[in-house]
């Protein structure tokens, strides 16, 4: 029955998109709570062979028959099987999660917008007078095309940019080898970005459902690189152990409380060999350096203390601490990072540290106080972060002159 027969006016579930191998990937997924099988119920077997259903059938949901009792997880619009626990997120509002620095007055932004042209011609300056790349071929090679990406995206702070660009380059000479997971991804703009064209990535887990949808529906771009989409916390993944060969994190670390329980997970996941590409913050991302800019109250105890006081939408226990959002924790040394994988059976191989700490803080500084670049001026100071980044590429910067690293964990 359909709703043009005249006779209901029940929805119709669309089936599931017809990718490659999806059947094999939903019935592949394990309970997080007992890492048992999961199998697909009536609705959801009928989707699979691409036949029309309707609301009051009932809905497709993947069941546990090893729990007691037997756990079922529910989907998302129809496609997303959501194994996060079912008070998840309701310890504050999801828009919570999207953080903005207080309204200023606005005799105060436009005064700031006024102070921002001398600001920034200054910036343009030093930027020039940076030593430049060794090799011109190389550095178009290497960050040419991420800075490019980087620049489509209007509004994006300039210090985002400098990050995007360094942080895509080490991903994206670092090709994951399938079946992989990137956990925190949102719906994959950054990762489509990255590795359209060269791999898939098979899973991709979340936390906030939101994350997967654009104006209330599902992202049109979910499925551009992912193989599988699903939403749960990062420690607790619906994988069975063993069967990975990468799992991603993008600049997710600085947002976990628990990070034992966070590499204990992806130890469990990952097979023999398998690794782990995860890129954080430094050591110390909060020592203001620049005496001028103390003036305008620098990136310091007020903004960390202002962050880490927002309330925490992500639930669980690895994403809460008394309530609020986390950020910019676990800010470890490579030594510190080094002895956390070896707690669980994973061996830092390599330490790639990216964005030079005076330059990265200076502009994150400038651009969190209000100073913005004026759009006049931005695309020129995206072509002189060209060679900035080029040069970063040949020599790159120590770990503690570093405000961004750049890791592969590999498993025993």
């Amino acid at each position: 029955m359909t709703p043009e027969d005249g006779h209901t006016r029940d929805l119709l579930l669309a089936p599931l998109p017809r990718r490659h191998g999806i059947a094999d990937l939903l019935v592949g997924l394990a309970c997080p709570e007992c890492h048992g099988p999961l199998i697909p119920n009536r609705i959801l077997n009928m989707l699979l062979m691409g036949l029309l259903v309707t609301q009051s059938q009932g809905s497709p949901s993947l069941l546990c028959e090893n729990c007691r009792p037997h756990r079922q997880y529910q989907f998302i619009f129809n496609e997303i099987p959501d194994f996060r626990p079912k008070n998840f997120g309701k310890e504050a509002p999801v828009e919570n999660y999207h953080v903005s620095l207080p309204a200023s007055a606005a005799w105060l932004v436009k005064m700031k917008r006024f102070l921002a042209w001398p600001l920034w011609a200054l910036l343009m300056t030093v930027l020039a007078l940076h030593p430049k790349r060794t090799n011109f071929r190389k550095t178009e090679e290497a960050v040419g095309k991420w800075l490019r990406l980087s620049r489509k995206k209007r509004g994006d702070s300039i210090y985002n940019i400098y990050l995007k660009t360094m942080e895509s380059y080490h991903f994206a000479t670092h090709v994951p080898e399938e079946p992989s997971l990137e956990f925190g991804g949102n719906w994959g703009n950054f990762t489509n970005d990255i590795y359209t064209g060269s791999c898939r990535i098979t899973y991709s887990s979340e936390y906030l459902g939101e994350s997967f949808f654009s104006g209330g529906a599902p992202h049109p771009n979910r499925h551009d690189v992912f193989d599988s989409l699903f939403l749960s916390e990062a420690h607790r993944l619906p994988i069975p152990g063993g069967t990975l060969s990468t799992v991603l994190s993008m600049h997710i670390l600085d947002h976990i409380i628990k990070i034992d329980d966070l590499f204990s997970e992806v130890s469990r996941t990952l097979r023999s060999g398998g690794h782990f590409h995860a890129s954080t913050y430094g050591r110390d991302i909060w020592l203001p350096e620049f005496p001028i800019l103390k003036l305008f109250g620098p990136l310091g105890e007020r903004y960390r203390n202002w962050r880490l006081g927002r309330p925490n939408p992500r639930g669980g226990d690895a994403y809460r601490r008394e309530g609020v959002y986390p950020t910019g924790q676990n800010l470890l040394s490579e030594e510190q990072w080094r002895e956390l994988g070896q707690r669980h059976g994973l061996d830092l191989v390599e330490v790639k540290p990216f964005t030079r700490r005076w330059l990265f803080g200076l502009l994150m500084d400038i651009e969190y106080q209000g100073f913005y670049c004026p759009p006049r001026m931005a695309e020129r100071v995206a072509r002189l972060l060209l060679p900035v980044c080029g040069k970063e590429v040949d020599e790159p910067p120590a770990f503690d002159d570093a405000f961004n690293v750049f890791m592969v964990f590999r498993k025993d």
